[in-house]
């Protein structure tokens, strides 16, 4: 494997910063040493950190220092960032093929040690090396891809009914958006709980629109969104920028589940799957964090699903672009389901839910709340103008 010039320029500057320190310099040349010595034939674990930049995130934890407001959180080693670099540096330099080395690369538990060192970091007192790292983090997506889906369930309440949908190839991103990403944009973070690996939070939902057209259009993509009429939002379906899922897109991308047969839309199947409860998982603790006095945490933390996303459930809710619909009392009399009021295929590949509405549907459970909120058929909704440190949103975008 050959290393690139950017992954030489890189490696020359972090070598600069650890100089003003002699023991920093130390570890440094340790580990340079061993990516350049491997350089044409790697070990796995090497390869990883090159291919995916993580060597950046062990030398950034060399710069944590006592008094520094970039602490590491409770539930990893005892110390600052150094002794937890030195330790890795110290696998990697005398046992190279360390089972548990490999294990901590391979399963992005560096790139989670990075981030708890940055719970509460802001943009101002970060370097421009781990800056362009965290931005390129948050900005990861998975495909999901087109066919026959399965939403809802006919157990619980405030929950679709079973119903398959069918929906056309989309991506969305592995994590909701950070605050990295959006001070990337913005110049006024309005999130309660400061932290540029936390997501952001406290964000009404057309500011999320306005954020998915700003990113858009800095990216030379179609905007989503026409945003002209204070009263009315127009979503161009055909444009290629970024956008809010729909409820039935991040239900389907929160279950994980496998694209089935192409069916009849509406054929009655008699036993409908039963979804895992949260996204990736059974038990909540796995995935999500809730029911926490503590705010949100750093994106990441947990295990993702089946499609690579993270804090699908838990952290902050995440604002879609349905309004929120209930069935009629007439409907109801007629026994047709909440679904059918609620998702009219109105083309082959847009589940646009209710044309009108007075509140917004938001999904996914947040740090503040009961687990059952967290569940991946779990649904909730308010008013378009709330600013909720509890809710924030994640962005998606039709695939190419």
């Amino acid at each position: 494997m050959e290393l690139s010039s950017r992954h030489l320029e890189a490696m020359e500057r972090w070598g600069a910063r650890c100089e003003q320190t002699p023991a920093d310099l130390a570890i440094w040349k340790t580990l340079e040493g061993s990516i350049l010595a491997r350089e044409n034939t790697p070990d796995d674990w090497l390869q990883s950190i090159v291919l995916h930049d993580l060597w950046d995130a062990v030398v950034s934890l060399l710069s944590v220092r006592a008094g520094s407001p970039l602490r590491l959180n409770s539930r990893l080693p005892s110390g600052q960032g150094r002794p937890v670099a030195w330790a890795l540096v110290q696998l990697a330099s005398k046992a190279p093929s360390s089972h548990v080395l490999k294990t901590i690369v391979l399963s992005g538990m560096l790139d989670q040690l990075h981030r708890q060192t940055l719970t509460k970091a802001s943009v101002e007192n970060i370097s421009e090396e781990v800056r362009e790292h965290l931005l390129k983090t948050s900005r990861r997506y998975s495909l999901i891809p087109g066919g026959y889906y399965w939403v809802g369930t006919s157990a619980g309440t405030n929950v679709l009914q079973p119903q398959r949908v069918c929906l056309g190839s989309f991506e969305i991103c592995r994590v909701p958006v950070t605050q990295m990403l959006w001070s990337q944009y913005r110049s006024k973070n309005p999130s309660k709980f400061k932290g540029v690996v936390r997501p952001v939070d406290s964000i009404k939902w057309r500011a999320a629109l306005e954020f998915c057209n700003l990113v858009s259009g800095e990216e030379g993509r179609q905007k989503v969104y026409d945003l002209n009429d204070r009263r009315r939002v127009v979503w161009r379906a055909d444009a290629n920028g970024y956008r809010l899922p729909t409820e039935a897109e991040w239900e389907v991308a929160a279950r994980g589940e496998i694209a089935g047969e192409k069916l009849p839309l509406r054929e009655e199947i008699a036993t409908p799957p039963i979804p895992k409860r949260f996204a990736g998982s059974d038990n909540c603790g796995d995935v999500a964090w809730v029911a926490q006095n503590t705010g949100t945490r750093p994106v990441g933390l947990k295990n993702p699903n089946h499609y690579g996303l993270y804090d699908m459930s838990g952290n902050v809710f995440e604002w879609c672009w349905d309004w929120y619909g209930v069935p009629s009392t007439e409907e109801k009399k007629r026994k047709k389901s909440g679904f059918e009021y609620l998702y009219q295929q109105r083309t082959e590949e847009a589940l646009l839910g209710p044309r009108t509405g007075t509140h917004r549907v938001y999904r996914g459970g947040s740090w503040c709340t009961a687990a059952h909120h967290a569940e991946t058929t779990s649904r909730l909704a308010n008013t378009p103008d709330l600013r909720s440190p509890a809710v924030g949103f994640r962005m998606v975008r039709n695939s190419a």
